[in-house]
């Protein structure tokens, strides 16, 4: 701001101040960790929506953001499928893709 700022004061009152000529506003906002079991249940929703996948045959598992995927799928494109619903997942930071592509 250039002629007149603006200041927060103790009481938590606003009131122009001419001698503010800029703010900072550090507020940081951050979303509640998900349960790991809410994670997983969260992967394996998607995966059983989605008709590329047989959801049966794949193993989730997680442990401090990590996804663990096992088991097996029958092509690239499942295999994709599998990893791109576990990197969705609320939570999920890392996937650790121990899936075997059966042909």
């Amino acid at each position: 701001m250039t002629d007149a700022g603006l200041e927060l004061t103790v009481t938590d009152e606003l009131a122009w101040d001419p001698k503010v000529d800029n703010i900072a506003d550090e507020v940081y906002l951050t979303s509640p960790t998900p349960y790991p079991g809410d994670v997983k249940d969260s992967i394996k929703k998607a995966m059983n929506r989605d008709a590329k996948l047989d959801a049966e045959s794949i193993g989730v598992d997680t442990m401090n953001g990590t996804a663990i995927l096992t088991g097996t799928v029958r092509s690239w494109a499942e295999h994709d499928s599998a990893v791109q619903a576990a990197w969705a997942a609320p939570g999920v930071t890392n996937v650790d893709d121990r899936l075997d592509i059966v042909y």
